[in-house]
């Protein structure tokens, strides 16, 4: 699986964006370390990484939607559906990893989405269009 590391290049140019994609960066790669095997059975602090990691990216996915409706960003609606299509697949792969099963081809899903849909491409159009329409 692919080193998962935040690069200047993912900044957004948004203060509260790119400290939550800073720190889901760390999380990602916490995350993406029980997701190359299978989870042990009562791994409660694995469980619990995942999980947590799920609810910090619902949060930040609220925190963007809730920025794009407020300044009534044009993609808004495309980018929310980026949101759920990341969130669907980052949940498919938990469900899979917490039954025992493998889950990270659905976490590459994920990482794929969250690098090439969202910080490198749909949340860079949404910072140029919050610098520009403050």
């Amino acid at each position: 699986m692919t080193e998962i590391l935040w690069e200047d290049r993912y900044a957004v140019g948004h203060e509260s964006i790119d400290a939550q994609h800073r720190r889901l960066f760390v999380q990602l790669a916490e995350a993406a370390k029980l997701f190359t095997g299978r989870l042990a059975k009562g791994d409660a602090r694995g469980a619990a990484t995942i999980d947590h990691l799920l609810r910090e990216l619902r949060d930040h996915f609220r925190f963007e939607n809730e920025i794009m409706r407020t300044r009534g960003y044009p993609q808004a609606d495309s980018h929310r559906q980026y949101h759920a299509q990341m969130l669907t697949a980052y949940e498919t792969a938990t469900e899979r990893l917490l039954a025992g099963a493998d889950g990270s081809a659905h976490f590459a899903d994920f990482l794929k989405q969250w690098y090439y849909h969202h910080t490198s491409g749909a949340d860079i159009n949404l910072g140029k269009w919050l610098s520009l329409n403050p």
